[in-house]
């Protein structure tokens, strides 16, 4: 069942943030929440148990100050960041890479593209701020791995059963992408 997520909790860097659907702007940037402690989930992309690229955006800071993602260049690899859905079940990331580019070069296919595994990106503004453009001229984001499950036991199958298992995975279409140039801005 597709459940959009609803929460975002990252522990080395105290977000407990609240998730709202984002979509596309008229000239095809991606929306920006208006409120600045809250995450935004790219609504065209896939949720966090499906195979591809979760991308969860927020805001750096504002003029009041900190934003929801002020800390986010702070993760490092290993760090767990927990994404929960609005039946309230949760998804285990863990941090594998982190890289600030300049919004002109933004990797968008890398960020956005299609995967056979469910991944997570957050994406915040970073580098410097242009102040005549109200606007950073780089994104940070952080790629995160499916944290694998916890292992139960399952009790053995009967010597000469032909029951097997088999992992099914299933390749989804590319989503419609953003424009590198129209990322979200603080």
């Amino acid at each position: 069942m597709v459940s959009p997520p609803r929460q975002v909790v990252i522990p080395s860097i105290d977000v407990d943030a609240s998730i709202i659907d984002l979509g596309l702007t008229s000239d095809g940037a991606l929306e920006t929440p208006t409120d600045f402690d809250m995450a935004g989930w790219w609504a065209g992309g896939t949720v966090a148990d499906e195979a591809g690229p979760t991308v969860i955006v927020g805001h750096v800071d504002d003029r009041n100050g900190p934003a929801v993602f002020f800390r986010l260049q702070e993760l490092e690899p290993g760090d767990p960041v927990i994404v929960i859905d609005d039946l309230g079940r949760e998804q285990t990331f863990t941090v594998v890479d982190k890289d600030l580019y300049d919004k002109i070069s933004f990797p968008t296919e890398r960020v956005y593209g299609a995967g056979d595994e469910p991944t997570l990106r957050l994406v915040t503004c970073g580098g410097e701020f242009d102040r005549s453009e109200r606007s950073y001229e780089s994104n940070w984001v952080v790629y995160a791995v499916s944290a694998p499950a916890q292992i139960s036991r399952r009790p053995r199958e009967r010597a000469g059963s032909d029951h097997h298992h088999r992992a099914q995975t299933s390749v989804t279409a590319g989503p419609r992408l953003p424009h590198p140039s129209t990322m979200p801005r603080a």
